[in-house]
């Protein structure tokens, strides 16, 4: 897509997403565009769904991303867990636990 500066200058937000309480440090959308997940500064993930702008997910987090055919998405939490969730319901389909290791 081609953007001139009066082009991006007219352009004007088309939803608001507020649910995240502090700054987003990352931001994936669906391959389909249906749906959003972000990331925040308070360690938090937020799915949203993008026609209707309302919150359909949330949990602690460090990273996330959504598979290449957008049916999934995955998250890694500061618990050592990586969790897998199905896009279509925001609910866990997989999840892993890492046993901590401590540092000698």
């Amino acid at each position: 897509m081609k953007t001139s500066d009066k082009a991006i200058s007219s352009m004007r937000p088309a939803k608001s997403f507020s649910d995240n309480q502090a700054r987003i440090n990352s931001l994936d959308f669906s391959a389909d565009g249906l749906q959003m997940i972000s990331s925040s500064d308070d360690d938090s993930i937020v799915m949203y769904d993008c026609s209707t702008g309302q919150k359909s997910r949330s949990a602690r987090i460090n990273s996330l991303d959504f598979s290449a055919d957008g049916l999934q998405m995955i998250s890694s939490s500061d618990d050592d867990s990586i969790v897998m969730y199905d896009c279509s319901t925001g609910q866990k389909s997989r999840s892993v636990s890492f046993p901590h290791r401590s540092s000698k």
